[in-house]
């Protein structure tokens, strides 16, 4: 159920009806609301007691709040990854701008997307500290939310490639502050872009 809200699928304000959902997901009505109850812990959905539970609408201070940790936390790990890079790193960071390229090229959005994950995994992999990726990606949630709406309409993946070039270009050269500042301007360059497109969104709904 996750995934089908942070892609959109289950859209924003919907009503989640259990027996919709025992049905869909072939389960009993107990680990559905369990489910239920761990996506509301995430600001994912709304539960209102006698009345039902509902899709959580795109927040702005859920965005704000899962922009900040991956920020920070990004930074630090790009500058690390600049220290302990290595051939066989070098290489996989080539791998993987190759197959965005790819997939931009034959306009594969959603191959791209798990293409572009798997960069800032290498990243916080290079730098020894893959674990912290999925502590971001499990803040990022609401990020992804957005992105999935937005990217639809914002265009940017060639952007995001050439960002995500500069970056592991940084990285490979070992040299750390050309890695932060381009992690930095890729960073800052999404979180304006979608955080325009939210405010946009949210006034007109």
């Amino acid at each position: 159920m996750l995934n089908e809200v942070v892609s959109g699928e289950l859209q924003p304000e919907q009503a989640l009806v259990e027996s919709e959902l025992t049905e869909k997901y072939s389960v009993s009505r107990t680990p559905i609301r369990e489910a239920l109850k761990r996506l509301a812990v995430q600001g994912l959905v709304d539960i209102y007691p006698q009345v039902g539970s509902f899709v959580a609408p795109l927040r702005l201070t859920h965005f704000l709040d899962a922009s900040f940790v991956r920020y920070h936390l990004e930074l630090a790990l790009v500058r690390q990854a600049a220290k302990n890079i290595n051939e066989e790193y070098r290489i996989k960071l080539s791998h993987n701008i190759a197959m965005q390229k790819h997939l931009l090229t034959q306009g594969l959005v959603d191959r791209f997307y798990d293409v572009d994950e798997e960069f800032h995994l290498l990243i916080a992999t290079i730098a020894g500290r893959p674990n912290v990726w999925h502590i971001i990606e499990q803040h990022k949630v609401h990020l992804d939310r957005v992105r999935h709406y937005a990217l639809r309409f914002l265009r940017k993946t060639p952007l995001i490639v050439k960002q995500h070039e500069s970056i592991a270009q940084g990285v490979s050269e070992g040299d750390e502050e050309k890695a932060v500042r381009a992690m930095r301007e890729h960073l800052n360059s999404i979180h304006e872009s979608l955080e325009k497109w939210l405010m946009e969104f949210n006034t007109s709904t």
